[in-house]
């Protein structure tokens, strides 16, 4: 170009630019404002006389060479350089030059400026990509991140490509529906419309490369990918080798139910065959005493095997319900223990309650003991007697069994911290294996109270 105004003004304009600018004739400085001294600490005295690529890195000077660094100048290109500081710190710089007439003498006119800070934030974004694609590809689930309005995959983790059998190449561009099966797909899309929320575990297959169905828990939502780009993330979840082992994880426990239930059928059988055997025995006994022992024994035995019939007929092998049981324990052992000069009337108030085995079988002892002994001792010289039996929950979540009579009660109550008779101190030591405690109230008849929590988990 040529000047239209004189040449010290236009020096004087130079000077004045906000940026470098910088005159050169074949590779020699020859003029350069005060701008170089902010951007690469040289006074304009230092830069002028010396050789443009004085001040560039190895590289860049080797970009600007010849015919190709001629070919750039001369189209305006912009050229991001590397210009060597004083000190030897080195900054990204942008330059745009043009041809000019300076001093009468063809010269190259440059504009210089820092893109050090642009440089270090896409070293940084660039960083932060790997990064995420680091990241993104070491995640253990397969995620495939879709192009909301097209439904076009754009991306795909490595365990996708994995779950697939197919490259990152073969992936990306496909449309998301070619993931599913024809047949499936028209459901799958009624449950989900891009821009909202899929919920977790929506089983569905998937197709790979091969045409094999794979199993897949999916889950999915839309996410911000970056300030103003939101996309459709789809996680999905392999679950072939789950869905097999929990098929196994059943029929391991449907085995082992039918075993427990055999068990349980068994010990019953064997408990009934022990009772049988007390019972013939029973016959032969005219030893009132004698008799009673072996009557106490049979309750026990029969207050076991009730449990595992239960269980047994239940088909629960965790829980029975208690309730259930005191009526039909209580029915058992009243017929044992029957007294034709006294009837015996038995009143219940007994929520529905279900406990474990343990405490199950340690509190069907306890009720078994109680009753007999009001059967036993409680009504020797009446002709009616009353026994009140009840079990409820409290709302602070404590089981609360009450067992009492309105018989003639102790004339000296025995000492429940060390109980003199067998009876007794069986039911004490069942009411300590539960973590409960038990309390005697002796009045009109004897009134048991026994309360214990929940087990704790």
């Amino acid at each position: 170009m040529d000047f239209k105004v004189p040449l010290n003004t236009y020096v004087k304009m130079l000077s004045e630019h906000p940026d470098v600018v910088l005159i050169h004739r074949g590779g020699r400085v020859t003029f350069v404002n005060d701008q170089i001294l902010y951007l690469l600490g040289y006074q304009p005295g230092e830069i002028i006389g010396n050789n443009v690529g004085d001040f560039l890195s190895a590289e860049s000077k080797n970009k600007i060479s010849g015919s190709a660094g001629a070919r750039m100048i001369l189209n305006g290109e912009v050229i991001e350089l590397e210009a060597v500081c004083k000190g030897g710190r080195n900054k990204h710089i942008s330059v745009r030059s043009s041809v000019i007439n300076y001093n009468n003498k063809k010269s190259v006119l440059s504009t210089i400026s820092d893109i050090s800070e642009k440089k270090n934030f896409e070293s940084i974004l660039k960083y932060s990509e790997n990064k995420f694609s680091a990241l993104f590809d070491a995640l253990n689930e397969s995620v495939f991140i879709i192009e909301i309005e097209t439904g076009v995959i754009i991306d795909a983790n490595l365990k996708a490509q994995r779950m697939l059998r197919a490259s990152k190449k073969e992936i990306v561009g496909m449309h998301y529906s070619k993931l599913h099966p024809r047949e499936e797909f028209d459901d799958y899309i009624k449950k989900f419309e891009f821009g909202a929320n899929l919920p977790d575990q929506i089983f569905k297959n998937i197709l790979v490369s091969s045409g094999e169905r794979v199993e897949v828990e999916i889950s999915a939502s839309v996410v911000e990918l970056v300030p103003g780009v939101t996309v459709f993330q789809g996680i999905y979840r392999d679950i072939t080798d789950r869905k097999k082992s929990d098929e196994q994880l059943k029929n391991s426990l449907r085995e082992k139910e039918v075993l427990l239930k055999e068990v349980h059928h068994r010990v019953k059988n064997n408990l009934q065959i022990i009772s049988s055997l007390f019972g013939m025995q029973l016959k032969n006994i005219k030893n009132v005493e004698y008799s009673n022992l072996v009557k106490d024994a049979l309750g026990r035995i029969k207050s076991i095997a009730l449990i595992h019939e239960k269980l047994y007929r239940a088909g629960s092998f965790s829980k029975i319900n208690f309730s259930e049981y005191i009526r039909e324990i209580i029915n058992y052992i009243s017929r044992y223990y029957f007294n034709e000069s006294c009837v015996v009337n038995f009143h219940y108030a007994i929520e529905n309650i279900s406990l474990d085995l343990d405490r199950s079988i340690s509190l069907s002892l306890i009720v078994n003991e109680l009753v007999t002994n009001s059967l036993k001792y409680a009504f020797c010289d009446v002709s009616e007697g009353d026994i009140f039996v009840s079990f409820n929950k409290t709302c602070e979540g404590e089981y609360v069994l009450r067992v009492s009579d309105g018989g003639r009660g102790f004339k000296t109550p025995p000492d429940m911290a060390f109980p003199s008779t067998f009876g007794l101190g069986l039911v004490c030591d069942l009411v300590r294996e539960i973590g409960g405690s038990i309390k005697l109230i002796n009045g009109r008849g004897a009134s048991y109270e026994i309360n214990f929590k929940d087990k704790k988990l």
